[in-house]
């Protein structure tokens, strides 16, 4: 696999993360964005260890930090309270 396929993959799955915060009244949602999350960060970094420096890396590890520290935040309050 190519870093652009491990690219596209991180912003697939960043996008998916950050944009299923507003799924959170569903509670298994809590647990599939914050997986995205990081499986977008995880694909990120492989994309860049293959040579591809792209927009799409850049993006899902992005989109993967937003979605995965909203859901940590999410998480910590819930537990909080």
């Amino acid at each position: 696999m190519d870093g652009k396929n491990f690219a596209l993959t991180a912003m697939i799955c960043g996008i998916a993360s950050a944009a299923s915060i507003l799924l959170e009244e569903i509670e298994v949602m809590v647990y599939f964005g914050l997986a995205l999350g990081i499986v977008a960060i995880v694909m990120a970094v492989k994309a860049k260890k293959k040579g591809y420096v792209g927009g799409m890396r850049s993006a899902g590890f992005v989109l993967g930090i937003i979605g995965t520290s909203l859901w940590g935040l999410d998480l910590l309050m819930y537990m909080m309270s």
